[in-house]
């Protein structure tokens, strides 16, 4: 039996001064795993890479719509198994779930008669994502560099195999996937694939899900899950923390906004964030927990130079 019996906590936890946090997102990792048959393949080889992405954290910057590396990546591959056998050597993108990928780079294998059609699909994206992202994202690139002059023999992730990966990421959910109706501007739900990695037998895709409606974390995870099986991979869920969801009744609020304006002549800030707060795993332990985060002015949070206001 718990020792807590109350149901209302004040959380001490916040950064900003003036401002009452009230709902806070869930998440979890999803780690997926795609085997693949390797075969030796007589091509060129071509280094194809994503860059120029201005990135950002998935919990403080997904709703901005900014270019995903990895995905991108695998909207060419898509782009190109369409049209050519392909063969996938290698893959690298991103350094963390939680962070948006800025660069990706991968090394693909093609047929002689096929290379200059690689150049232009290639060339047509960068395009099409100049278009596309001109406002968010006014610096990608991509590029097709070959890197040899000669056919060679390369040990690769057969076609199949390639074409197989490049249809779950050119398919795979990404970015928002719900705003809060209860909390103008607040993403809910999202996903983010921040590492792609792939050698000629396997690819390695992990996601950081986020929602501050449990149900709907789940049903995502589920959504993204099925569509690995699809694709003949499997994966772990891992790291899973509950989310804390707006209560649009809340007396501790109410009388905590009446009190702050009476106290400094003005009303606080009522806010939600799409990370994670201590308010999401004890809401989840206390049922009918009302719950308020705040605190004072803090900066460098997590490092040697932390510093607090205490003015």
């Amino acid at each position: 039996m718990s020792m807590l019996q109350g149901h209302r906590m004040i959380n001490l936890d916040s950064e900003d001064e003036g401002i009452f946090l009230t709902s806070c997102a869930g998440g979890a990792r999803v780690n997926c795993r795609f085997p693949m048959k390797k075969q030796e393949l007589t091509g060129v080889r071509y280094e194809v890479e994503v860059s120029g992405l201005l990135g950002g954290h998935s919990g403080g910057e997904i709703h901005k719509e900014r270019g995903n590396s990895n995905c991108i990546l695998g909207r060419l591959l898509w782009k190109l198994s369409e049209k050519m056998p392909v063969g996938l050597v290698s893959a690298d993108g991103g350094l963390a779930d939680n962070a948006i990928p800025r660069q990706t780079k991968a090394v693909v294998v093609v047929e002689e008669k096929d290379a200059e059609s690689l150049e232009q699909q290639a060339a047509a994206l960068a395009a099409e994502l100049g278009d596309e992202l001109a406002t968010k994202d006014p610096d990608v690139k991509v590029t097709a560099k070959r890197l040899a002059d000669t056919a060679e023999t390369i040990t690769c992730a057969a076609p199949e195999a390639t074409k197989r990966v490049a249809a779950f990421l050119q398919a795979t959910p990404n970015g928002v996937q719900a705003m809060s109706a209860d909390m103008p501007g607040l993403v809910q739900t999202s996903l983010n694939l921040g590492i792609l990695k792939a050698d000629a037998e396997v690819l390695r895709a992990e996601y950081s899900v986020r929602s501050s409606v449990e149900s709907e974390k789940d049903n995502l995870i589920a959504k993204l899950s099925a569509l690995v099986e699809l694709t003949g991979g499997d994966y772990v869920v891992t790291g899973d923390y509950p989310g804390w969801k707006y209560r649009v009744h809340s007396p501790l609020r109410e009388k905590m906004v009446k009190l702050y304006a009476e106290m400094y002549g003005n009303e606080p800030k009522v806010e939600a964030i799409h990370a994670g707060l201590e308010c999401g795993l004890l809401g989840s332990k206390i049922s009918d927990l009302d719950c308020v985060s705040m605190g004072p002015d803090m900066k460098d949070i997590h490092t040697t130079e932390e510093t607090l206001s205490i003015s």
